[in-house]
């Protein structure tokens, strides 16, 4: 296993700055309490899945440098994909998207999102072992749709 901080690294943190920077400057849309209620759920779920999906039995694939614990990864769940859900629904929500529309707008998320894992396989970012970029593109639409439905939870019962 390589241990060393290297390009993988650097493009996973530059990603997270990205991300980051662009949340910044986005006008606020939602209050406080929806945005860290969705932050703190997207960080779960994105660590519960990849926890489950990237250690033995499973084993599908490996984060960087090799399998076990980065703290670069711990960046990459709190700075990358709390960011990308909430440019979803920012958008999902400003746009007022449903019916074909919003099944265009999950496809094109589908697709970014794919492209992004792409880039990071490319970049030695995600190490696939029995897991393949095609195994990803039914996992994006159902986890926009988990997004979207966790938002609608947390807005109704935050009452904004």
């Amino acid at each position: 296993m390589n241990s060393t901080f290297d390009w993988n690294e650097w493009f996973f943190i530059l990603s997270s700055l990205v991300c980051l920077l662009i949340f910044v400057m986005l006008p606020k849309r939602f209050n406080s309490l929806v945005t860290f209620s969705l932050w703190i759920f997207v960080i779960v779920f994105i660590e519960t899945i990849d926890y489950f999906m990237a250690v033995k039995p499973y084993d599908l694939y490996d984060f960087l440098d090799g399998p076990g614990y980065q703290p670069t990864l711990a960046v990459a769940h709190i700075a990358i994909f709390p960011p990308c859900a909430y440019f979803l629904i920012y958008f999902y929500d400003k746009w007022k998207l449903h019916g074909f529309k919003l099944a265009l707008y999950i496809l094109g998320w589908t697709i970014i999102s794919i492209t992004y894992e792409w880039i990071c396989v490319l970049n030695n970012v995600l190490t696939y072992k029995n897991w393949t970029l095609l195994f990803s593109i039914p996992t994006y639409p159902v986890a926009c749709l988990i997004v979207i439905t966790v938002f609608h939870f947390i807005k109704r019962n935050i009452n904004q």
